[in-house]
């Protein structure tokens, strides 16, 4: 399991309820093609929380 932290670019506040929903619907594909499982996604104004599992062959950075 990882918890991954993705800052907006100078922090910016970007994050708002369209941007979530589409972050939300493009990890849910991700999840469908590979071997990962986004146990949670959190969504704050200037950056997303991810909380994910997968696979011991998948690093991080991938």
């Amino acid at each position: 399991m990882h918890h991954i932290v993705c800052p907006a670019k100078y922090r910016r506040a970007v994050f708002d309820p369209k941007v979530d929903q589409t972050l939300k619907e493009v990890c849910l594909g991700i999840s469908e093609r590979y071997e990962i499982d986004f146990i949670e996604i959190g969504v704050d104004e200037d950056h997303v929380h991810f909380f994910v599992q997968s696979v011991p062959m998948y690093s991080p950075k991938k």
